[in-house]
């Protein structure tokens, strides 16, 4: 998660035309994310920056479906977040909320939809096998969940809260879990202490053994949920252009692997480099990841591997703590 933060701060950045680099102390042993920034880019600077990108982007940015308005139930409520918004309906419920079919996502790549290098990200356009949609690892959802769902209430969440404390702790105090005990005196709805909106399970944290740990799930929200800062999981959304399907019959994105001679687990890598990179030379890092196996680890450069969770049929997908890709 903190690797994924890291690389969407980066992008973000070089999208606005800041020349910034990345690199990371320590990238052998517990790499630790180093932004070198233009002169005159201290801690206030960048923080207000991140505060009004938050700001003006909007669902059109990651190429969202239209949002369904909520509907009441029996008594006349409205549904709660994330129930009755941006559900599949019929078909398209059964074939694993396929909300876009390659079909789409070709015509709106040639469309010049600003959302191309989300939607790249999302699916695999160039290929069909029997007529099934290739998804991206990173769609954690599963059963009755929406990977929409999941990208709709984090910018429902950000869009509620002052983001420039919680990106203050993610980026310069570490903070990607919960909690602080005295700040939820102080605010205890406050993101910082996890929230009951979907969440994407991208950290370990959010690891289960099996769907009949749900029941447990459901006791642990009357406690502090640990959920990831929302801070951290904007940015990290932000990194899904690194890692887009090429064209051909591929089944992984760009910067996937898979472990066992490409039989088993699907594994997200992540470089960390010594030397500071800007964002054309991560993405190249990123596209190469796979192929610096044999290598290993050097003096400047190590690859990480983050295995998919995904062994059991009852298993919730999860990507689980990163090792070196040797």
């Amino acid at each position: 998660m903190a690797a994924l933060a890291a690389y969407g701060l980066l992008r973000v950045l070089a999208e606005e035309g800041v020349g910034a680099g990345l690199s990371f102390a320590d990238p052998r042993g517990r790499p630790v994310a180093r932004l070198h920034l233009p002169e005159g880019w201290e801690e206030e600077r960048l923080l207000g920056f991140l505060e009004n990108h938050t700001r003006r982007i909007g669902p059109e940015r990651f190429g969202l479906p239209p949002r369904k308005e909520k509907k009441a139930n029996r008594k006349g409520k409205k549904q709660p977040p994330g129930e009755g918004e941006n559900q599949p309906q019929g078909k398209e419920a059964k074939e694993g909320k396929k909300l876009y079919t390659p079909g789409e996502v070709r015509a709106r790549l040639a469309s010049g939809d600003q959302a191309s290098p989300f939607l790249l990200a999302y699916v695999n356009p160039w290929w069909e096998p029997k007529g099934q949609t290739i998804r991206s690892p990173l769609d954690t959802s599963s059963g009755n969940q929406n990977f929409w769902s999941f990208l709709w209430s984090r910018l429902d969440l950000v869009k509620k809260y002052p983001m420039r404390p919680v990106f203050r702790r993610a980026l310069f105090k570490s903070v990607i879990l919960p909690p602080d005990p005295l700040l939820r005196e102080e605010d205890p709805g406050h993101p910082l202490f996890g929230d009951e909106v979907p969440d994407l399970k991208w950290h370990p944290v959010r690891k289960r053994e099996s769907a009949d740990q749900a029941e447990l799930a459901d006791e642990e929200k009357k406690e502090l949920t640990l959920r990831v800062s929302p801070g951290a999981l904007l940015l990290a959304l932000e990194a899904l252009p690194f890692y887009p399907f090429p064209l051909g019959r591929s089944s992984l994105p760009l910067g996937f692997a898979r472990e066992r001679g490409g039989k088993g687990r699907s594994l997200l890598l992540l470089p960390t480099s010594e030397h500071p990179v800007d964002v054309e030379l991560l993405k190249a890092l990123i596209a190469l990841a796979p192929h610096l196996k044999l290598k290993g680890r050097t003096s400047d450069l190590t690859v990480w591997a983050s295995p998919l969770n995904r062994d059991g049929r009852n298993d919730y997908p999860c990507f689980l703590q990163a090792l070196p890709f040797t």
